[in-house]
């Protein structure tokens, strides 16, 4: 069974880089895999690829040999959250997750960039705004408001402040244009000494 699906956009090239993951009780010699490629929540194909994998008995990652490029690529950026759709079959399983090309670093001066572009934040945070809800709103619309309103506000950055985002809300920043900054628990304890 395909059990996961690791992609590596190239911002650069619009290549899709994929690591499929098979939970396999015996090897497969030749498994057909098809790769589509939508713009989000589209229908119109805009790459395609197929071939077949050998997989092993286990648990390993293959490598697809023959991975789609999606032509004129957009890359994401808050003021176009580009993004795309990628469904995976293989063995009867069918795996969608949604990617975006993007590059961020900092630059040799010391700079913030996005896609080769010095780009200022403009970030808040989050708290515990729900403790009842381990900062979940019971219905994500609440925290879908919330984060419109900030990207009204001209914000183009959050802050999840001491524990990562819940996968929806990361999701949902990806859609709007918002970039995310996460923070583990373990960062907010202090060393005695």
């Amino acid at each position: 069974a395909l059990t996961d699906v690791f992609i590596r956009p190239n911002w650069k090239t619009g290549r899709l880089g994929l690591d499929l993951t098979f939970d396999a009780t015996r090897s497969h010699g030749a498994l057909p895999v098809a790769v589509e490629v939508r713009a989000h929540k589209r229908d119109a194909v805009l790459a395609r690829a197929e071939a077949s994998v050998s997989v092993a008995a286990g648990r390993a990652p293959v490598a697809f040999p023959h991975p789609p490029v999606v032509p004129s690529h957009r890359l994401w950026s808050p003021d176009d959250p580009a993004l795309y759709d990628v469904t995976v079959r293989a063995g009867g399983e069918v795996v969608t997750h949604t990617v975006g090309f993007r590059d961020f670093r900092v630059d040799d001066s010391g700079y913030f960039t996005l896609n080769g572009r010095r780009t200022f934040l403009t970030c808040t945070h989050m708290a515990s705004e729900y403790p009842d809800a381990l900062d979940l709103p019971v219905h994500v619309s609440e925290m879908y408001r919330t984060l419109v309103y900030l990207k009204v506000c001209g914000f183009n950055a959050i802050r999840y402040l001491t524990q990562p985002a819940h996968p929806e809300l990361i999701d949902l920043c990806d859609d709007i244009g918002l970039m995310v900054y996460e923070e583990h628990p373990m960062a907010w304890l202090k060393t005695a000494g």
